[in-house]
């Protein structure tokens, strides 16, 4: 796998880097709210409902799941973007201000998805 990685190109490793990392990231924190919810539903944050946090946790791992996969990478990642924007709704209807990653994450999700046709095409099969 690692030839056929070098063989596209260190553009291509970058954004196969990104795109685990991001999906890997907002999946597992959403996954582990999903996880606190489930054990010990009063320690979450008493100011956010549980009715808004559900839906959203579970759509973020839905859509980061989506997001390592070829096929929907496109709609993962879209729907990655519109749970941080969900998310920062949420912040800001808390009083809070939303965390400065989402823009991070926002940012590298719209990178990996200008440039999704190096990841998604097959790698040239050169012969000898």
């Amino acid at each position: 796998m690692l030839s056929r990685l070098r063989a596209r190109g260190p553009k291509v490793g970058s954004l196969l880097v990104l795109r685990l990392s991001i999906a890997a990231v907002l999946g597992v924190q959403a996954l582990l709210l999903l996880v606190h919810i489930a054990h010990a539903p009063e320690k979450v944050a008493a100011h956010v409902s549980i009715a808004a946090l559900l839906p959203l946790a579970s759509a973020e791992v839905a859509a980061a799941a989506c997001f390592l996969v070829k096929r929907s990478m496109l709609f993962g990642g879209i729907s990655l973007i519109l749970v941080l924007i969900a998310a920062a709704v949420v912040h800001a209807l808390n009083g809070e201000a939303p965390p400065a990653s989402f823009i991070v994450y926002a940012a590298g999700i719209i990178a990996v998805l200008a440039h999704r046709d190096l990841l998604v095409a097959e790698p040239s099969h050169a012969t000898a």
